[in-house]
């Protein structure tokens, strides 16, 4: 029964009371004085137990109250009694009921939330110095790799100012050498005025000539590799030393031709002057490259032959005339094909050069850019620190704050 119903039952009963008090005392003489006696002891009694009924279940509530701000959350099996009223007691009680499983639950979630916060938390901490660590590490490597590539720039800058050094020396090495086949051209066309009368003689010289050349063009190709250019210079010195003997011999049997032998030591002449300016230039190419001889030993050893067996005929057959005649003639056509060659040689050879130096050059220019790239990384790398600093100061901010919460939510008792 409600509050409100119990009220007014009440006041019924005082009316009741009052009414047949009345009655009692008109109809049945009762003193009004033991009419009054009764009807304050009933409501005494009755006022008693209502109160009573309803401070009980109020202390109970009160009392519960207390726990809760107490943080005392756990279940009393007492205030199931209170619950089951029907009146408005019950109902608070009830409503009082709901709202501490409610708090339970809100706190048991706040528990767990927190409890995964602290862990997210500490596992963030933790990634973030590992990623902080790593960053380190990743600048420090590419500071390191900053320095070496521009070390790398440096380097390749030099090896570009020898490689234009170089190319200066062998375009200078094919000038000379086209001047050497054009002073042979003018020596085989005076050689061939002779060549008639000395045709035995020419053909025992062009076998040899025949036989050799592959050896010779064999070699000259292999000193072609530009890691090679020095070991061309000392061909080329061998070629002016052979040139130089040549150039002896035919003044020598110009010399005992006479006159009819005055124009081949003009020529011979101007032959041992280039052969010594084609010497001082090799020289010079040899003081720019460290010195690297095996690839043209064949080249030095096949043309060291042809040049022994020349020497050796030229001083057999050169007892005649026309047999100096002819073998003059094929040593201006060897010298000519020679310093042909060696001109196309060195063309190819600047060529080349001018292709490594291009290639230096771009190689310089990457490992600038690659510098700048790297700066910007580290640069980059630099700003992902300061933010992951920054997000470790708010991981710990969250921790401490999980860790009160925690604090708070240990004061409740479930």
């Amino acid at each position: 029964m409600s509050m409100k119903k119990r009220i007014v039952l009440l006041m019924l009963i005082y009316i009741a009371l009052a009414v047949g008090g009345n009655i009692a005392s008109v109809y049945f003489g009762v003193p009004v004085a033991i009419v009054a006696a009764v009807f304050v002891a009933y409501a005494c009694l009755a006022a008693f137990s209502e109160t009573k009924s309803i401070l009980f279940p109020l202390n109970k509530i009160i009392h519960i109250i207390d726990n809760t701000a107490r943080y005392d959350l756990t279940h009393d099996t007492t205030y199931n009694l209170i619950k089951s009223r029907k009146d408005e007691i019950g109902a608070a009680a009830n409503s009082l009921s709901s709202m501490r499983g409610s708090l339970r639950k809100i706190v048991e979630l706040i528990a767990e939330s927190s409890h995964s916060i602290t862990q997210n938390a500490s596992s963030v901490e933790e990634m973030t110095e590992q990623l902080k660590s790593r960053i380190s590490q990743t600048a420090a490597t590419t500071q390191e790799l900053s320095s070496s590539m521009e070390e790398t720039a440096a380097t390749a800058q030099e090896i570009n100012a020898t490689a234009h050094e170089i190319e200066t020396a062998v375009s200078s090495i094919a000038v000379r050498a086209g001047d050497g086949a054009a002073a042979a051209s003018d020596a085989v066309l005076r050689a061939d005025k002779l060549k008639l009368e000395a045709e035995n003689a020419s053909r025992n010289a062009d076998d040899i000539y025949t036989n050799k050349k592959q050896h010779v063009k064999l070699a000259i190709e292999q000193s072609r590799k530009v890691s090679q250019i020095e070991m061309l210079a000392q061909a080329i010195l061998q070629i002016t030393e052979q040139t130089n003997l040549l150039a002896l011999n035919a003044a020598i049997e110009a010399a005992r031709a006479g006159d009819a032998g005055r124009g081949f030591a003009v020529v011979a002449d101007e032959i041992r002057k280039l052969a010594e300016q084609s010497s001082k230039t090799a020289s010079t190419i040899k003081d720019i490259v460290k010195p690297v001889t095996s690839s043209v030993e064949n080249l030095a050893e096949s043309s060291g032959e042809l040049l022994e067996f020349i020497d050796k005929e030229v001083n057999e057959d050169y007892k005649k005339l026309i047999n100096t005649a002819v073998q003059y003639s094929e040593d201006a056509n060897m010298f000519n094909g020679m310093m042909t060659e060696f001109s196309a040689t060195a063309q190819q050879l600047k060529s080349s050069i001018s292709g490594i130096a291009a290639a230096i050059h771009q190689v310089s220019e990457t490992s600038n850019k690659g510098v700048e790239g790297i700066s910007d990384i580290n640069e980059k790398a630099d700003t992902i620190e300061q933010n992951i600093k920054g997000v470790k100061e708010n991981t710990e901010i969250s921790i401490e704050s999980a860790v009160k919460l925690n604090e708070l939510i240990g004061k409740f008792k479930l």
